[in-house]
């Protein structure tokens, strides 16, 4: 079940989704086998992490395969593919597989923020930091603590911003805007693109080393074209 969180005093744009997979609790016959029981557990589980994902296709059979692989693990996963093709469906699904499926799946949208704001949404910032800051406050990527990071549109960050993300996934520490003090944060990274970051790093408008980070597993969308049921 996907229940949107929104913080009303910060605005329509900042938003917390959370993403909370209780325990299954399957039906199971009384005459079942252990091994068909085990099944029937399975099925249930993975019909509740790919709810929203729509296709029998060979091409969605092997995009399940995937993200049933790579959930497991800890690797960076960059999602590519065309808008509307349901990149976030696949950055939950990985966080209801893995770990961290009890922790918070928070989830932005870096397309829909100004660039100026930017900044202190991801990395939080203190009291004082600049106009209008009367309080301090943690950034997304604070409150991903323990849980996953979904960055949607990622091509769209600036450079500056581009910079300071590299560090924070090579070091795992964080500073908030107007203060010099480390935060350590633990939190698994989902970016997802429309675009083609090769081309966008050819062009200078995305650091290599930053997709060298991002890249660590690929899952790549396939087109509505490939989903026939």
């Amino acid at each position: 079940m996907a229940t949107l969180v929104q913080d009303g005093s910060r605005g329509a744009d900042r938003e917390v989704r959370r993403f909370e997979l209780g325990p299954s609790r399957p039906i199971v016959e009384n005459d079942a086998t252990p091994a068909s029981a085990s099944r029937s557990v399975s099925t249930r589980r993975q019909s509740i992490v790919f709810q929203g994902m729509v296709g029998r296709s060979p091409a969605m059979h092997r995009l399940y395969r995937t993200i049933a692989r790579v959930a497991p693990t800890r690797a960076t996963v960059l999602v590519a593919g065309e808008t509307g093709t349901g990149k976030e469906l696949v950055a939950h699904a990985i966080h209801s597989m893995s770990d961290r499926a009890r922790r918070r799946f928070v989830a932005v949208n870096c397309g829909a923020i100004p660039a100026t704001l930017l900044d202190s949404e991801l990395f939080g910032h203190e009291r004082g930091a600049f106009t209008g800051a009367i309080q301090s406050r943690r950034g997304w990527i604070e409150t991903a603590a323990g849980g996953t990071l979904f960055l949607d549109e990622i091509s769209t960050l600036s450079q500056d911003i581009q910079v300071k993300l590299l560090r924070v996934i090579q070091e795992r520490v964080i500073h908030r805007v107007g203060s010099r003090a480390p935060v350590e944060v633990d939190f698994r990274l989902v970016a997802a693109t429309n675009r083609d970051l090769a081309e966008e790093v050819r062009r200078g408008a995305f650091r290599e080393d930053l997709l060298y980070r991002l890249d660590g597993v690929r899952v790549e969308m396939p087109p509505l074209t490939e989903r026939a049921v």
